[in-house]
């Protein structure tokens, strides 16, 4: 009696065994795709940060090197002439665009380039950020921002860009200010009587 005692307390406690092995199973794999998860969540969030610092800084170094008096612009889009980029291999200006362009429902802000004294048709185009609710573009002049910068003659002090995500993108788009480095039109004729520079054209 005390074997067949001894075999089932045995048999229980190899049961009771096998249980505990399969609750560690379990809870270790529980544990694996939890951490898969927070991996993929962190690599995507690293993604769409470095998107954005990408943007930015492309924006930045375009409205830093823009030509006066070659900008112009309002709340949804930008336009202004640049160095030309390095991928072009050569030298020169392009024109740019930043527009808010909508298709298939969504929104989403497009690059589009091309040389200066080239047909616009000529140019490309890419999408610089995706899926956006919304843009605005501001213009500082003196002290007052404005939302639009039409046919001046200089450039704003500062351009600001703001982007509005839909309601649960976990992006975050901190405000573009950027300010325009050239101030004045380097082919201007300065006129002794008047004491200020005028345009060559």
């Amino acid at each position: 009696m005390n074997r067949r005692q001894q075999r089932a307390f045995t048999l229980v406690e190899i049961v009771v065994g096998l249980a505990l092995i399969g609750l560690i199973a379990l809870a270790t794999f529980e544990s694996l795709r939890f951490a898969q998860r927070a991996h993929a969540k962190v690599a995507r969030a690293g993604a769409a940060s470095w998107e954005i610092f990408a943007a930015q800084r492309l924006i930045r170094s375009l409205i830093e090197s823009a030509d006066p008096p070659e900008l112009e612009g309002g709340r949804e889009g930008i336009a202004l002439t640049a160095a030309a980029p390095l991928a072009a291999g050569a030298g020169g200006l392009f024109r740019y665009e930043l527009v808010l362009h909508e298709s298939r429902g969504r929104k989403e802000v497009l690059i589009r380039w091309h040389p200066e004294h080239s047909h616009a048709g000529r140019g490309a185009e890419e999408v610089l950020i995706e899926n956006v609710a919304a843009v605005e573009w501001a213009f500082l002049e003196a002290s007052d921002w404005r939302a639009e910068w039409l046919e001046r003659r200089t450039l704003p002090r500062l351009v600001r860009l703001r982007v509005l995500f839909p309601p649960g993108d976990l992006r975050q788009w901190p405000d573009l200010v950027a300010a325009t480095r050239i101030t004045a039109d380097a082919d201007c004729v300065f006129d002794v009587v008047a004491r200020q520079c005028r345009s060559s054209t």
